[in-house]
């Protein structure tokens, strides 16, 4: 299966009032795993190239839709495998919105006119998760964030920035002008208490704001839950840790965004920048053996 994203089991909430008494995988399970799309891809600048996808309807519907034909040199209609009828079309790339907004289309009308993809292949660059996430430019991983309650929501074309995260959780006001920044929580105490912790994010995400990042994520101590950090949870008045320093400065913490991140996805992202940051620097010497 995928192991590049990590998702928390939860309770589905249909099922919540029943009483289970048996669980069986079953026909449709089995066939999801076995019938497949191919998709192959021609152009006149490389290789034709083939992708693999399992079904995303109802897989007895799938069933009931399928009209088997015999593969050439099989000998029968009922050979072993089989291959529904074939549909060729350009292919279309259809960016998804980086979040749901109910009664706004999905595809931008303004671009997409539905005339335009009538009977093209629709390849769509990711599905749409529930929730916030960090994605970067050179990580497959999808990083869960949860806003604050008291965080503004992100624009439908998602906030993008460089990130800043300094290993060493020390940084400069400079730093952070446009950049999303990561902070570890656990750098700035050894509390596990939400209060101490909301603490930290409330205090960090003013400092942030004033120095003009685009974005803030904590993350989270280890065995601490993914929660929606909020001023209730404040054991001091706000203003005490930089609310009175936002007034003055005629800034609103609810038009900034900012979340926390589960100290899992958090240690992936620590790992991957090192991981970006050490190629850097080999590049560096090279270019410098090179030069003499």
């Amino acid at each position: 299966g995928e192991q590049r994203h990590s998702y928390e089991p939860r309770l589905i909430r249909a099922l919540r009032l029943m009483h289970i008494t048996h669980i069986s995988a079953g026909q449709d399970h089995s066939a999801c795993l076995s019938a497949l799309f191919r998709l192959t891809l021609t152009s006149d600048i490389q290789a034709p190239f083939s992708l693999v996808a399992l079904p995303i309807m109802q897989v007895k519907r799938f069933f009931l839709s399928l009209r088997p034909a015999p593969i050439p040199g099989t000998g029968s209609p009922g050979a072993p495998m089989m291959v529904d009828a074939c549909a060729s079309g350009k292919l279309v790339h259809l960016p998804m919105p980086a979040r749901f907004e109910r009664d706004v289309p999905v595809v931008d009308v303004n671009t997409y006119h539905p005339t335009d993809l009538a009977k093209q292949v629709l390849l769509m660059d990711r599905s749409l998760y529930e929730g916030v996430w960090l994605k970067l430019s050179t990580d497959d991983f999808d990083y869960r964030v949860v806003l604050s309650v008291n965080s503004s929501d992100p624009p439908r074309d998602a906030l993008r920035g460089d990130i800043m995260c300094p290993p060493s959780g020390q940084w400069e006001p400079e730093d952070c002008v446009g950049k999303i920044c990561i902070v570890d929580v656990g750098q700035r105490t050894g509390s596990h208490e939400i209060a101490d912790i909301s603490r930290v994010v409330f205090e960090t995400t003013v400092q942030i704001i004033e120095a003009e990042g685009v974005m803030a994520v904590f993350i989270l101590p280890d065995k601490v839950d993914l929660y929606s950090p909020s001023l209730a949870d404040l054991n001091v008045d706000f203003n005490s840790i930089g609310g009175d320093r936002l007034e003055q400065a005629g800034l609103q913490l609810e038009d900034f965004c900012f979340g926390v991140m589960q100290n899992s996805h958090g240690a992936h992202l620590a790992e991957h920048l090192k991981m970006l940051v050490d190629g850097r620097i080999e590049e560096a010497i090279q270019e410098a053996l090179e030069r003499g």
